[in-house]
C-alpha cells in the first residue's frame, strides 16, 4: 500500500565570496490509497498508546529507576522505553528510534536552581556565625519544607511522571505517526519511583555535609556580605586560586577557581574517605568584580547590577551534595541598593585567617 522515504539533503548556497551549507531531513510516504493509509496511521497511534497502557496496567503504572538514584535525573531511555522496547521485540513488532517524552514534574533539584533571599541560611539560622543555630536538624527541616516536595507513593518518592509522548523519527513497522510533531498523550501517566528510605538518607547526608561546610570556615552571612574564616594553610591555597583574576574577565571566570578551591580543601579535609559529588553553577553574566588584597586577607567587591526589567540577575554561587543542591550567595531583592549608582547592589566576599 505504501512505503516510507527518509531523506538527508545536503545543499551548499554560493553568492560571490560567500558560501554557506545546509541539509534538510525528513521522511515522506509514497502510497496508491492516501485514505486508507491515514487511517491506519491513526489506528497506529491508538495501538501504540494501548500497548503502553496494558503493559504498565501490570505494574500499577509505576516503574522503579534502577538505572540512575540522583534525584533530580530522570530519563525516559533508561526507564519506560527499556520496558517499552523490550515488549515490542519479544512480539516481533519492528520498530525505529524511540519517542520523546514528557515529564511533567519540574526538575526542581537541579544544581541551576535559583535560590531567592528567602532561601538563603539567613532565613534559618539569621545573620552572622551563630555555631547553635547552625544545626542539621533545622537545616533539613527548612529544606523539606520549601524545596523538597516530592509525593510520596507507599515507601517510594515519585521522581518523575511521563504523560506524553512527541513520536518524531519513531516508527512502527516503517510506518510513522500522524502529525508526529506534537505532543500525544498517554491514556494513563507512568510515574518513575525512587526508595524513600534511601532518598532520606541521601537528604540527611546531604544537611549534614552542607552544616559541615558552613562550620568548617566559620561562614558568616549577612544581606551584604560573606566573611570565610581559615587556617593559614587553608588561606594560601586559596589566595593561589586568585592568580587568574582580571578585571576584564566575568564574574564567572573570577569567582569560580576560588570557590571550587573552598570546596575541595573541604573534601580533603573534613573526610578524605568520602567522594563528595560537589558541583557548582554559576550563572554567565558580566557584573563587574573587584579584588581587594590585605595581610591574611582579600575580598571579592561584588557589584550587581539591575537589568532593564529592574530586577537583579539570578547570578548565584550554588554547590550540590547527592544532587540537592544549595547556595552560598544570592541575590538582592528588587527595591535594594546600596551604592551611589542607580540599580546597583555591592556584595562582598572575604577570606581571611583566624
Amino acid at each position: 500500500m505504501g512505503i516510507t522515504i527518509k531523506f538527508n539533503i545536503k545543499y551548499e548556497v554560493k553568492f560571490k565570496d560567500l558560501q554557506q551549507r545546509d541539509e534538510i531531513n525528513g521522511s515522506v510516504i509514497i502510497c496508491n490509497d492516501f485514505e486508507a493509509l491515514s487511517g491506519i496511521q491513526k489506528d497506529l497511534e491508538k495501538y501504540f498508546k494501548d500497548f503502553v497502557n496494558n503493559l504498565f496496567k501490570k505494574q500499577n503504572y509505576e516503574i522503579v529507576d534502577i538505572s540512575n538514584l540522583d534525584f533530580n535525573k530522570v530519563f525516559a531511555n533508561n526507564t519506560i522505553w527499556v520496558v517499552i522496547r523490550e515488549a515490542l521485540k519479544e512480539k516481533g513488532i519492528l520498530f525505529k528510534s524511540h519517542p520523546g517524552w514528557h515529564n511533567k514534574l519540574y526538575n526542581w533539584t537541579s544544581i541551576s536552581k535559583s535560590f531567592s533571599k528567602w532561601a538563603s541560611v539567613l532565613s534559618w539560622a539569621g545573620e552572622g556565625y551563630d555555631p547553635e543555630k547552625l544545626t542539621v536538624a533545622k537545616f533539613l527541616e527548612f529544606y523539606k519544607r520549601n524545596y523538597f516536595k516530592a509525593s510520596v507513593q507507599k515507601d517510594y518518592y515519585v521522581k518523575g511522571i511521563y504523560d506524553s509522548f512527541q513520536a518524531d523519527g519513531f516508527t512502527i513497522e516503517n510506518l510513522p505517526f500522524n502529525d508526529n510533531d506534537k505532543m500525544k498523550s498517554l491514556s494513563t501517566p507512568i510515574k518513575v519511583l525512587l526508595p524513600k528510605d534511601f532518598i532520606d538518607e541521601r537528604l540527611n547526608q546531604f544537611a549534614e555535609t552542607t552544616v559541615k561546610l558552613w562550620h568548617y570556615y566559620q561562614l558568616e552571612t549577612y544581606n551584604d556580605k560573606l566573611i570565610f574564616k581559615m587556617t593559614q594553610t587553608d588561606y594560601d591555597r586559596i589566595l593561589k586560586a586568585t592568580d587568574s583574576f582580571s578585571p576584564g574577565k566575568t564574574s564567572l571566570a573570577n569567582l569560580r577557581p576560588v570557590f571550587e578551591t573552598i570546596l575541595k580543601i573541604f573534601n580533603e579535609t573534613v573526610d578524605s574517605e568520602i567522594t563528595y559529588d560537589w558541583g557548582t553553577f554559576f550563572h554567565r553574566v558580566t557584573d563587574k568584580v573587584n579584588l581587594v588584597k590585605k595581610d591574611n586577607s582579600f575580598t571579592f567587591e561584588y557589584f550587581r547590577t539591575k537589568k532593564e526589567n529592574g530586577e537583579y540577575p539570578e547570578n548565584v554561587l550554588n554547590f550540590s551534595y547527592n544532587s540537592f543542591p544549595y547556595t552560598f550567595f544570592f541575590p538582592p531583592n528588587r527595591d535594594e541598593e546600596n551604592t551611589n549608582n542607580p540599580g546597583e547592589f555591592l556584595q562582598t566576599i572575604e577570606f581571611k585567617v583566624v
